[in-house]
């Protein structure tokens, strides 16, 4: 006799009614507290049939106001086209590799994952600059100041708080931070 598990119920319930087009995107989902009273079981495990929706990119959390259906689990990837594969009897050097590389840089039909660098159109660009308008309004400064030798008091005495974590019981004046090093 299986006994089914029962974050995995909750979490199979609401993708039949995702699937099934009863909670469409962009609908709220009942708040956590609901959930729990309906099915009458912990909290705990209401949030692990969230977070188990969440993984499957079928629902989204949004800060102070509850969990929505995402609006990503509808969107479905185009299946890759099969390439043609062209044998050419001329010898490879290593610079043709590389040169190949490097012409596809511009090419905007080529995802770079070789660069390690995000695309402009998936950065949050009006976030940032909206954090950087803020920054640059509270900070003393402008935020041009020099930091102290040791490094921003604000980011050391938060290192020193989660050195719990690790077992640490450090002060902010035990942390040295720097900008960088490159060389």
């Amino acid at each position: 006799m299986t006994r089914e598990i029962l974050y995995l119920k909750i979490a199979k319930i609401i993708e039949e009614q995702i699937a099934s087009g009863t909670l469409k995107t962009g609908d709220k989902l009942p708040s956590i507290r609901t959930v729990q009273k309906i099915y009458n079981v912990s909290i705990n495990t209401v949030k692990q049939a969230f977070l188990e929706l969440e993984s499957k990119s079928l629902i989204e959390s949004r800060p102070k106001s509850g969990y929505y259906v995402s609006k990503t689990f509808n969107t479905r990837l185009a299946l890759p086209s099969i390439s043609k594969l062209h044998l050419s009897n001329k010898e490879k050097t290593p610079e043709d590799l590389i040169s190949k590389v490097f012409n596809t840089l511009t090419n905007k039909d080529f995802t770079q994952f070789s660069l390690g660098v995000t695309d402009k159109s998936m950065l949050p660009i009006a976030k940032l600059n909206k954090g950087i308008v803020k920054v640059l309004r509270t900070l003393e400064d402008s935020g041009t100041g020099y930091e102290p030798a040791q490094g921003n008091i604000n980011l050391r005495r938060n290192v020193a708080k989660w050195s719990f974590t690790w077992d640490g019981n450090l002060t902010e004046d035990d942390i040295v931070t720097t900008s960088g090093a490159l060389n």
